[in-house]
């Protein structure tokens, strides 16, 4: 079994977007590349052994969370130009989003890890009648024999995972321009993160901004290879990140979204998120919180 499978209610939850975005006229480009991708889950609905034949990708399945972002846009009033073209060679960034000032958003998710299918155990138990039942576990550990099967390991995976989308190991900055006037940032699905949305908002904090403020029971550590010293992992805002991608973010990424969809109903995205800021770009705390009290997708306080 593996937790990154397809949930029928997110299939079902993601036509419910469709139909919804069928109406709004900057959503047709996302909706056209994403035909193909709908089809095969048509198909599913009606012969599963067709489906599993011929399945979407992880990365084809990436789609579906961008259709839900754009129906969350396009709930709250919003308009947005897909794969928008903001200078950075041929690299697009998903949405440029009108509002004053314009926001550009990049989605990314991130999809179960190897190490953590490795890690997804088995078994066989019985209730109180002595009939057989299968059990589902996780057993990622923080004493995890190998480093990547671990919960840290999940952590860092997911830090180079949101980073890739801002920074490129051989061309450098991708996607996202030095901010002049716009709002940047990247909105993460992080259902994969511990496998099926076991992750939560004190993960997120540290992923984006380190251990500072977290009780120290819940912060997360690692091992530098090269000194052997334990420290805790810092955030991709945290200055002492050590990630070579951590600069650009820090210099151009003002907030890092995480939302874990459960019921993939409309609205959920925008009910469940939760944000990260880069306060040191955005100009303080301040000033983060006035910015945020303008975008839409969030709970209402």
């Amino acid at each position: 079994m593996s937790a990154d499978n397809l949930k029928r209610d997110e299939v079902e939850g993601t036509f419910a977007a469709v139909d919804r975005l069928r109406s709004v006229g900057w959503a047709a480009p996302l909706l056209a590349r994403c035909a193909t991708i709908l089809d095969k889950l048509r198909v599913g609905f009606e012969d599963k052994e067709a489906y599993r034949q011929n399945p979407i990708t992880p990365a084809e399945a990436s789609f579906l969370f961008e259709i839900r972002f754009a129906d969350a846009l396009a709930d709250s009033g919003l308009v947005a130009q897909y794969e928008h073209e903001a200078g950075m060679g041929d690299t697009t960034v998903d949405f440029r989003i009108d509002l004053a000032p314009p926001w550009m958003v990049e989605l990314v998710s991130l999809h179960e890890s190897d190490a953590f299918k490795k890690a997804f155990a088995t078994g066989v138990e019985h209730d109180e009648d002595g009939r057989e039942y299968v059990t589902f576990g996780y057993t990622l550990s923080t004493n995890a024999s190998d480093p990547k099967q671990s919960e840290e390991g999940e952590v860092l995976k997911a830090q180079d995972r949101i980073a890739a989308k801002a920074f490129d190991r051989r061309n450098g900055p991708i996607k996202f321009p030095e901010p002049a006037g716009s709002i940047h940032m990247i909105m993460v699905d992080a259902r994969g993160v511990f496998g099926d949305g076991r992750g939560d908002t004190i993960d997120w904090r540290q992923i984006a901004c380190g251990a500072q403020g977290l009780d120290p029971e819940h912060v997360r550590y690692w091992t530098n290879p090269k000194t052997s010293e334990r420290t805790p992992i810092a955030g991709l805002f945290d200055p002492n990140c050590p990630l070579a991608a951590a600069a650009t973010l820090q210099a151009r990424i003002h907030v890092i979204g995480f939302v874990c969809e459960h019921t993939f109903a409309r609205g959920e995205i925008k009910d469940f998120a939760f944000y990260c800021y880069n306060t040191a770009l955005l100009g303080g705390a301040k000033a983060a919180d006035e910015i945020m009290d303008r975008w839409p997708i969030r709970r209402e306080k």
